[in-house]
């Protein structure tokens, strides 16, 4: 469903719908637009990208679900709900769209799990469109704001959710939202925000302009309320990269227990298609008592050949001792794209020796303190 001037996918008026399993590129509208539909499901679609709106879903359509989709560098939204109520949005990979999740006079629904990153204008985006559940999402890298709620949309509930180096946070027009869940659930994190516990016991609150509007028990740790051991996290600024890019990565470290962990520290470069698989770096850690750290490392990217290839970072804490248990681990995927007009066959770089290059790169700029 590639190049298409019109639509990827055009459902009107349909009752139990299911779009499963596609690729959607290229197009001149919406990649799919469904309208008038009624408990459909839009599930698993590898990639839904380089179209107007990634997804689209108009005028009454009730009870649908888009959920496990690659909803990526769409000129307009990943994904838009139109006056709808009533559906999920969920697990879905958004990156690079223009806004992440937009709803215009829609409610009642829920958008749970998402990473939402890299838009150009904000990442979650809501125009009268009160009662939603907003919850569990990574929202990093907008332009403009993490979430934005505009006039008419109020009685959202938004919380354990992550607002992580975006322009601006967070801006509410709307009326009785809810930041936080109370003392024992709590609020969001807040990536310019300074507070203690997980969750904060109320007298570090986090105002949202331009009301002064408080998310009064914001969170110390990324995902604090999931964190009752020791946890490492990698992501990427980009889903995508091309020779001469640089990659910015981001690694985190958490340790939410009061007494010190010993651990080793274990990085892994997957390339499945090229069944290769290297160990970038194995380094023994100890982790302070109730400790963060937000480790950023920039790598560029090389001419690697004009095959393409999608890549997927690993990262583990492992025990120290036998039979090295995990801890905890977590996983980042990208790809390489070569450069347009590149001649397979033509000047190509061995796979063993893209992963060679890449652990020699990174070694190079990571000291991380043993």
């Amino acid at each position: 469903m590639n190049d298409n001037r019109g639509y990827g996918i055009y459902i009107y008026q349909s009752l139990n719908s299911q779009i499963i399993n596609n690729n959607i590129r290229d197009n001149g509208n919406d990649g799919i637009f469904l309208y008038n539909g009624v408990s459909s499901k839009i599930i698993n679609n590898k990639v839904i990208s380089n179209s107007v709106d990634g997804v689209f879903l108009g005028s009454y359509s009730e009870n649908s679900e888009i959920k496990n989709n690659e909803i990526i560098s769409n000129s307009g939204y990943g994904v838009y709900l139109y006056n709808s109520k009533e559906s999920e949005i969920a697990h879905n990979n958004i990156d690079s769209n223009k806004d992440g999740i937009y709803l215009s006079s829609s409610g009642d629904s829920k958008i749970t799990n998402n990473i939402v990153s890299g838009s150009d204008n904000n990442g979650i985006y809501l125009v009268r469109s009160p009662n939603n559940i907003i919850t569990d999402n990574n929202v990093t890298y907008s332009k403009n704001y993490g979430i934005y709620l505009k006039s008419g949309s109020g009685l959202n509930d938004i919380y354990h959710n992550c607002f992580i180096d975006n322009g601006k946070q967070a801006e509410e027009y709307g009326s009785s939202n809810t930041f936080d869940g109370g003392p024992e659930i709590g609020g969001n994190y807040w990536s310019d925000h300074v507070c203690t516990g997980d969750p904060s016991n109320g007298s570090q609150p986090y105002v949202i302009p331009p009301y002064g509007h408080k998310d009064r028990y914001p969170f110390e740790n990324v995902r604090g309320w999931v964190l009752t051991m020791p946890a490492v996290s990698i992501t990427t600024d980009k889903m995508e990269y091309s020779p001469g890019d640089t990659m910015n990565i981001t690694l985190g470290f958490y340790n939410p227990v009061n007494s010190t962990v010993k651990t080793y520290f274990v990085w892994y470069l997957r390339v499945p298609e090229y069944g290769y698989e290297w160990t970038i770096m194995v380094v023994p850690l100890t982790l302070p008592a109730e400790f963060e750290l937000l480790y950023n490392v920039s790598m560029q990217i090389g001419d690697w050949g004009a095959a393409g290839f999608n890549a997927t970072w690993d990262v583990a804490l492992l025990e120290t001792t036998p039979p090295y248990e995990t801890i905890s681990e977590d996983s980042a995927d990208w790809k390489y794209v070569p450069v347009a007009g590149a001649e397979i066959g033509k000047g190509e770089v061995k796979p063993a020796e893209i992963g060679e290059e890449i652990k020699t790169k990174l070694n190079e700029e990571v000291a991380l303190t043993k």
